[in-house]
């Protein structure tokens, strides 16, 4: 079938259906609306053609040519298309539900605005991609490549990104849920008011990096540098940050409250007006860290080293100080106990009597 037969036959409103196309040379051609059913389309040219609010279903795409295509709206379902060529193509608003990836290249593609759910996009080239307002639901992107991507209010979940590589990608208040990326690194890159929640990040480098208004609430991130980070207002609630290192950060009214810090090194770092209550410092190190107006209420700092630390209005209360080293700090200005507050948190209600 010639690709002005086609294109006929999807203008008169016929839809495609169980048929070998492979090989087609179909570029250039108008097939807007069509509906292909589980039809052979592998090796077919669709280059520069007008695709717009087309429907694939369950179709051998490997190896197609989308370069330069006008894909908007269109949705790709149960569909194979390893090794696809969407280089340039405007892929936004697109719909991709369990479709096969490997290897496709999406190199400078607009997928602005497109839903990909549980896609297998390992390996896949994604480079200096618009990749802005797109949903990555359950999708696997291993060892694929955003560099130089644009992933601002991009939303992945629960993905793995084992591998992933994300130099030079400009990544701003993004969703990260539920993500796989150990050992990645962050350094000297901006993730302002970007989401890692319930991540795994052990191992991973954010030195240097922007990280104003980041949330990693609940994240594992053992191991992690974060040496000269800026992290004012970041959000750290009830993550794991065992043997983290903070060395010199900006620390700023960040909220680590109920975070595991034991064996973690803030050596330097800025926290005034930091939130640490309930925090778990134990032998973590402090040295000459600014704690103006923090708050480590009920913190176990037990074997913890704040020498030369500033501690002026810094908030005490009922901390575990077990071997806790305070030499040269201002500890003398800080606030202690509060009796009002502790005799609040005692409280029982008293036992209810029956009714006779």
């Amino acid at each position: 079938m010639t690709k002005e037969e086609l294109s006929k036959l999807i203008k008169g409103g016929n839809p495609v259906n169980e048929m070998d196309l492979s090989g087609t040379d179909c570029s250039g051609v108008d097939l807007a609306g069509g509906i292909f059913n589980d039809s052979k389309l592998d090796g077919v040219n669709f280059s520069g053609a007008n695709l717009k609010e087309t429907r694939f279903i369950e179709c051998d795409m490997t190896s197609i040519d989308f370069r330069g295509a006008d894909l908007t709206e269109v949705s790709f379902i149960n569909c194979d298309l390893s090794k696809g060529n969407f280089s340039g193509s405007d892929v936004s608003e697109v719909n991709f539900l369990k479709c096969t990836l490997s290897a496709a290249d999406f190199s400078h593609c607009d997928l602005s605005e497109a839903n990909l759910v549980e896609p297998k996009l390992r390996q896949a080239n994604l480079c200096g991609a618009n990749l802005n307002a797109t949903n990555l639901v359950s999708a696997d992107l291993s060892h694929a490549s955003f560099v130089n991507a644009s992933l601002e209010r991009t939303n992945l979940i629960e993905s793995t990104l084992e591998g992933v590589d994300l130099k030079g990608a400009h990544i701003e208040q993004c969703v990260f849920q539920k993500l796989v990326l150990n050992g990645h690194d962050f350094s000297e890159m901006n993730l302002s008011k970007t989401q890692f929640r319930e991540a795994e990040m052990r191992n991973c480098d954010f030195s240097r990096a922007n990280l104003v208004q980041t949330s990693f609430m609940e994240a594992n991130l053992e191991n992690s540098k974060f040496e000269q980070a800026e992290a004012n207002f970041a959000i750290f609630y009830g993550s794991k940050l065992n043997n983290a290192t903070f060395t010199n950060a900006l620390l700023e009214q960040a909220s680590m409250n109920q975070s595991n810090l034991t064996d973690a090194n803030l050596s330097g770092a800025r926290l005034v007006q930091a939130q640490l209550g309930d925090a778990k410092c134990a032998r973590s190190n402090f040295v000459g860290s600014d704690l103006t107006y923090a708050d480590l209420s009920h913190a176990d700092l037990s074997d913890a080293d704040l020498s030369n630390t500033g501690l002026y209005r810094a908030n005490l209360h009922q901390i575990i100080d077990s071997n806790t080293i305070w030499t040269g700090s201002s500890k003398n200005l800080a606030l202690g106990a509060d009796a009002r507050r502790l005799k609040a948190e005692q409280w029982q209600p008293s036992p209810r009597t029956g009714d006779n």
